[in-house]
């Protein structure tokens, strides 16, 4: 996440669990918030806090996925907030 005058973000990983697969999973929740009076558009860089593969599960928003990174585009309406989240599954390397 990059600096913009008036958009702030903050970022949290829940406890990691065990999804209906079976597999490790992880949900991490972005809160991005814009106090200026006009909309903006965000791109959200994320890399999954896992060292292993993986597979997106859940996702609150579209994203494009690429270099095992995710790119989120939103745009954020004046003065208001947007919650971005994704669950993370730890998937086996392939060979």
């Amino acid at each position: 996440l990059g600096e913009a005058r008036g958009v702030t973000a903050t970022r949290r990983s829940e406890p990691r669990g065990v999804g209906m697969a079976g597999m490790p999973e992880q949900t991490v929740v972005v809160q991005l918030a814009n106090a200026l009076p006009t909309p903006v558009n965000v791109e959200v860089a994320e890399r999954p806090p896992v060292p292993l593969a993986w597979d997106i599960v859940r996702s609150s928003h579209p994203f494009d996925k690429r270099d095992q990174r995710l790119f989120f585009k939103l745009q954020i309406e004046p003065r208001s907030e947007v919650e971005l989240n994704y669950t993370v599954r730890t998937t086996e390397p392939e060979p």
